[in-house]
């Protein structure tokens, strides 16, 4: 159950794809693989994503707070989902090009998870990734198999974390 509610949070925001490769070790030992075929910021370290962001599809919501030192990124992602469980916890990880890569070590259903979340970075937006996913030890990962997708309608607008 808990793996279906990681799947089906992971491809809720599906998109097109990218090509170009970047390898990035997260912070808990997995690989992440990113296909982009633009680099719209080639380097985000002068970018400051710090801030929090909001994506709502129908009646769900997923909220990211980001706090960023130079390429390192560590804060807080919650999804709260109408009529199911959501999950709540932190996220870490780098900027690397222009992509963020995230560590999300959460709870829900009251067990503990871990995913690797990916973002393009585009303006005052983050663009969630989806594409097909793995297992490598607790978790999950987006396979190496060529590419990931970044559609716009996937984007997290920039808010006031006061209005969270």
């Amino acid at each position: 159950m808990k793996w279906l509610f990681i799947f089906l949070n992971l491809v809720t925001f599906i998109s097109c794809s990218e090509n170009a490769k970047v390898n990035e070790t997260t912070n808990a030992g997995s690989t992440a693989i990113i296909d982009s075929t633009t680099n719209d910021h080639a380097s985000n370290t002068t970018l400051s994503i710090t801030g929090c962001y909001m994506k709502v599809l129908n009646q769900d919501t997923v909220l990211l707070q980001l706090q960023q030192k130079g390429e390192n990124i560590n804060g807080k992602m919650v999804f709260d989902n109408f009529e199911k469980d959501g999950s709540h916890g932190m996220v870490n990880g780098k900027i690397k090009g222009d992509t963020l890569i995230l560590i999300y070590d959460f709870f829900s259903e009251g067990m503990k998870s871990v995913s690797e979340e990916l973002f393009k970075i585009r303006d005052s937006q983050l663009v969630r990734a989806s594409g097909n996913i793995g297992m490598r030890g607790d978790t999950v990962f987006y396979k190496r198999d060529g590419a990931l997708q970044f559609k716009n309608d996937n984007d997290f607008i920039k808010t006031s974390c006061d209005s969270l």
